[in-house]
């Protein structure tokens, strides 16, 4: 998975990266033996959607909306048994692209 923009929060789930614009296309490790599903890209945060159903985020935590404990720069686990359903918005800060 490729992902460039505005990384400023971790949105990109990079990791640990300096910069917070990324102007080219990078690797994402954390995905090398995943298979990504769907992607939502909110303007902070990110959600990742596995092909076995399990859903990752990153990004900015501020109000809780990763799922998980605090702001992760590299994607953490949603914690919850339940996903009602997922909106997939794009948004023109950054983008992801998943191959096929």
């Amino acid at each position: 998975m490729l992902c460039w923009g505005n990384a400023s929060f971790g949105q990109l789930g990079l990791g640990g990266i300096d910069e917070e614009i990324v102007l080219e296309p990078r690797k994402s490790d954390f995905f090398l033996n995943k298979r990504v599903r769907d992607v939502g890209c909110g303007l902070r945060h990110t959600v990742f959607v596995l092909d076995d159903g399990t859903v990752y985020t990153c990004g900015c935590n501020d109000l809780g909306q990763l799922g998980h404990e605090k702001a992760r720069k590299r994607p953490g686990k949603f914690r919850s048994n339940e996903l009602w359903g997922v909106l997939i918005v794009v948004h023109v800060f950054f983008f992801i692209m998943l191959p096929r």
